[in-house]
């Protein structure tokens, strides 16, 4: 677990849902997301996917298919901590960077260090990165 989250749990666990539903972060208030509903639904998915006697729910359903942007991509965690979805392809060790003038961030993998190439392995979704947060302002 990052050491920002050490002891708490439910910070943890609201940065893993706006993650993997690649919803913007931020107070929940600011976008009409109730955070009290949105975690309940969480636990909730989390219990069904690991209990196979729960029942599915609407609630369950509807949490699920807002997970959809996930589909096609891996969970992971940078090295400062950050929650991401990565392309399918990515490897430790990949970069993730925010190209000038692009409001996303972007995985590259060095190719051959020699000459200074790299291939971008595709666009991700880093938590606190997504609307500019990881972009200084005189990059903008």
């Amino acid at each position: 677990m990052p050491a920002r989250y050490r002891g708490d749990q439910e910070r943890l666990l609201m940065h893993f849902v706006e993650t993997i539903q690649a919803l913007p972060s931020g107070d929940p208030s600011s976008d009409n997301r109730d955070t009290t509903t949105l975690l309940t639904a969480a636990r909730s998915w989390l219990a069904f996917l690991v209990d196979e006697t729960q029942l599915e729910t609407e609630d369950i359903r509807q949490f699920h298919a807002a997970t959809f942007l996930s589909c096609g991509r891996r969970f992971g965690i940078t090295r400062r901590g950050h929650l991401c979805l990565v392309p399918r392809h990515s490897r430790a060790g990949d970069a993730i960077f925010i190209p000038r003038r692009s409001r996303v961030p972007f995985i590259f993998r060095v190719v051959d260090a020699s000459k200074d190439v790299v291939q971008n392995v595709g666009e991700c979704y880093v938590h606190s990165a997504m609307s500019g947060e990881g972009i200084s302002p005189e990059r903008r």
